[in-house]
């Protein structure tokens, strides 16, 4: 409950902190919805070096783009982001006959807000490169593990991770216009988690930090002054 008190007071200092950006030395403004897929995992220990592997995730949000200058702007989001990552075992008897096969999906549910500058290149289509902080709240995680000829069991056990997640966030990307006002882009982003996201102890007393890269598609409104 903290890490959301302190999540949705960042969120509200962000909020209020738009008028003072709406009287600064602002060109122009973007708002639009921006989401994609990509690939996802967890490292941090020797366990999930060894069993882990790149999992699907995907991520949904809404933007705002505050342009500085000609080449430079503050962006930030609010996004739902499914992290974690997948396994993948098999179940033998005492004589080793196979009896099935176990997939595992570890899901960590989160609500993201990162706030980068982002570097811009070029005229009508835009090139981009943006990089800055992120904070992660986690809704929820849940296990899901399917055995091959059995029902799927679902765990969930968001009390074994802390709340709060904080990491750097990259990217590179594109935007092109279409008509005066509307701009679509894609990026690549990658979000590197920087702290332990477990709240019990980690084999060898490592720990487990998320990571995921994204393509992203976004449609934003823009707004000159």
């Amino acid at each position: 409950m903290k890490t959301m008190n302190l999540f949705n007071k960042l969120c509200l200092g962000l909020f209020l902190l738009i008028p003072s950006l709406l009287t600064a030395q602002i060109s122009e403004i973007q708002i639009g919805l921006e989401g994609g897929g990509g690939i996802r995992s967890l490292y941090g220990n020797r366990y999930l070096a060894e069993t882990g592997k790149l999992g699907l995730g995907h991520t949904v949000g809404v933007f705002g783009q505050f342009s500085l200058s000609d080449r430079f702007a503050l962006r930030t989001s609010v996004s739902f982001e499914r992290k974690g990552f997948s396994q993948k075992g098999k179940i033998v008897d005492p004589l080793g006959v196979l009896i099935g096969e176990v997939q595992d999906f570890q899901n960590l549910d989160y609500l993201t807000l990162p706030i980068m500058g982002r570097f811009t290149f070029g005229e009508s289509v835009q090139f981009f490169f943006n990089t800055g902080p992120y904070l992660g709240a986690l809704l929820k995680y849940e296990q899901i593990t399917k055995v091959t000829g059995q029902a799927e069991f679902n765990f969930q056990f968001t009390d074994q991770f802390n709340r709060l997640d904080l990491g750097w966030a990259t990217g590179i990307g594109m935007q092109i216009p279409i008509g005066t006002n509307l701009m679509i882009s894609t990026e690549l982003r990658n979000h590197l988690g920087l702290l332990n996201i477990s709240s019990v102890p980690v084999i060898d007393d490592k720990s487990i930090k998320t990571l995921s890269s994204y393509l992203l598609v976004g449609l934003g409104y823009r707004f000159t002054r």
